[in-house]
């Protein structure tokens, strides 16, 4: 009798402590929810955490931690939770979700476009993972499908903003203007918006070129989360695109004074690269060697870009071959291997990887530039030109872009051709010497000397030392009987 209640004492006890056990996890899990609904994301971290040790096959509880080590910036430890996770339930789709949206923000279009091939094949359907599939068309330049996919969003999510905005981009981007600012106007009507949409409508002005609209967006996004890291990533993002490098290595640098996140050192690095400090890329570089343990292919594209910068191109053509060999849709890779065959002077190899390049997506500005330029010093003249229209239909104001299919022109003596390309870059940037330059040439090829002269003048008055510029103006001179000129001219030099 004895043994028996000794035993019921220890069931007791035992239950007891189970039961304390649930309640403490619980607790943590409480606790957590209302520091992450007070915005106190470490915090909320720390409790999770917590509740993960004694809980890890709790689904719901690593989909937390996920959300809330991206709002703390940390993505790489955001993607392993996420990834424990789908080991746990494969099945689980808003864990799918959020790592194809991370697979998207660190340019792993592949791995995002399995997750949606399974719920494409199970017939499921969602806003999100419609807006994924239409990020992904879009990035792969498969224009007729995003649009599809970000209609198909809209429609599924009814009243949400985030695909509207979405949809006004893709219709901006396409040239479709009208809609886009009905769409717009629609947005803005709307009493509260929230950071995700600030970003996207600073997406939206970055189309036209509002530089400082679209920083006032992602600061407006910031002030109302400043504790949310991610949106200060994306005004890194802007910095770049805006040319502002040092601000963006600023900016990253005081974000990581208190984390080490592997994706955005890797990015200070890559960083680093663009404003030639190579030695503190090199160190982020050596230091991410010993941590990064499994093959990655951003990692290999980051130290392909680096022995590029330091002038060492055999080793980074090693490199980017693995980037390549580890997520062959790393299209902005297969463009610096195209680069670094051309520098290697294999001109085929080059014209292979650039070729690849755009098999892949169709209007890569750098690639179409690059291959087009490698046609014309080939005097391959109608196949550059072949990429050079397609270049200036997606971009019609570019200014390299017209003096390319200019000197393609003069290459085939189609002189007037030429001399319109020409007259166009002059127009698009009159700061830059080189339009009047080859105005010059065609005008004297045309057998206007006296326009031709004029170019000359104003191309010398830019750039007095351009020796060929100096030749050609005095010669010029001489043809058209004012030898004095010419001999003065002579002498001020």
């Amino acid at each position: 009798m004895r043994n028996l209640f000794v035993i019921y004492i220890i069931g007791m006890l035992l239950v007891g402590c189970t039961q304390n056990n649930h309640e403490a996890n619980d607790t943590l899990v409480q606790k957590g929810d209302a520091a992450f609904a007070r915005r106190e994301y470490a915090a909320a971290s720390n409790y999770w955490r917590k509740a993960h040790l004694k809980s890890p096959k709790d689904v719901s509880l690593v989909n937390k931690l996920g959300d809330c080590l991206l709002k703390l910036g940390r993505i790489e430890r955001a993607k392993s939770y996420l990834l424990k996770a789908a080991e746990i339930d494969p099945d689980n789709i808003n864990t799918q979700i959020k790592l194809a949206q991370i697979h998207i923000l660190t340019g792993n279009l592949s791995a995002a476009d399995n997750i949606c091939k399974v719920y494409e094949e199970k017939n499921i359907s969602l806003p999100e993972l419609s807006l994924i599939r239409a990020d992904i068309s879009l990035m792969s330049d498969q224009l007729e499908l995003a649009e599809k996919f970000y209609r198909t969003a809209v429609i599924e999510s009814k009243d949400s903003l985030r695909p509207l905005m979405k949809l006004a981009i893709f219709l901006k981007s396409s040239n479709r203007n009208e809609e886009a600012a009905e769409i717009l106007e629609i947005v803005k009507k709307n009493q509260i918006i929230s950071p995700r949409i600030y970003l996207l409508m600073a997406d939206y002005c970055l189309l036209d070129d509002q530089y400082d609209k679209a920083e006032l967006y992602i600061l407006n996004a910031i002030k109302i989360e400043p504790e949310d890291i991610t949106l200060k990533y994306f005004l890194v993002q802007f910095y770049l695109i805006s040319e502002k490098i040092i601000e963006a290595e600023k900016l990253l640098e005081r974000i990581l004074e208190n984390q080490d996140d592997i994706y955005l050192r890797m990015m200070l690095a890559d960083i680093y690269i663009l404003n030639n400090k190579l030695k503190k890329a090199e160190k982020i570089i050596l230091e991410l060697k010993k941590e990064i343990k499994n093959p990655s292919g951003e990692f290999e594209l980051l130290q392909g870009k680096f022995w590029l910068h330091s002038g060492k191109t055999v080793y980074a053509t090693s490199h980017l071959k693995s980037a390549i060999d580890i997520n062959p849709g790393f299209v902005n890779t297969r463009y610096l291997l195209g680069l670094t065959h051309l520098i290697n002077s294999k001109t085929k190899l080059s014209e292979n990887s650039l070729t690849r390049t755009l098999q892949i997506h169709p209007n890569h500005y750098k690639a179409l530039l690059l291959l087009s330029e490698l046609l014309y010093k080939k005097e391959e003249y109608d196949l550059s030109l072949k990429y050079l229209n397609r270049l200036l239909e997606k971009f019609p104001n570019d200014f390299t872009g017209h003096i390319m299919r200019g000197l393609n022109h003069l290459g085939q003596k189609k002189y007037l051709l030429a001399k319109t390309d020409f007259q166009q870059s002059a127009y698009l940037s009159s700061k830059f010497y080189v339009s009047y330059y080859y105005l010059g040439i065609t005008e004297e090829l045309l057998g206007s000397e006296m326009i031709a002269l004029k170019y000359y003048k104003q191309v010398l008055e830019i750039f007095p030392d351009l020796l060929d510029a100096s030749y050609r103006y005095c010669m010029l001179l001489l043809r058209t009987g004012q030898p004095k000129i010419a001999d003065d001219f002579i002498k001020r030099k």
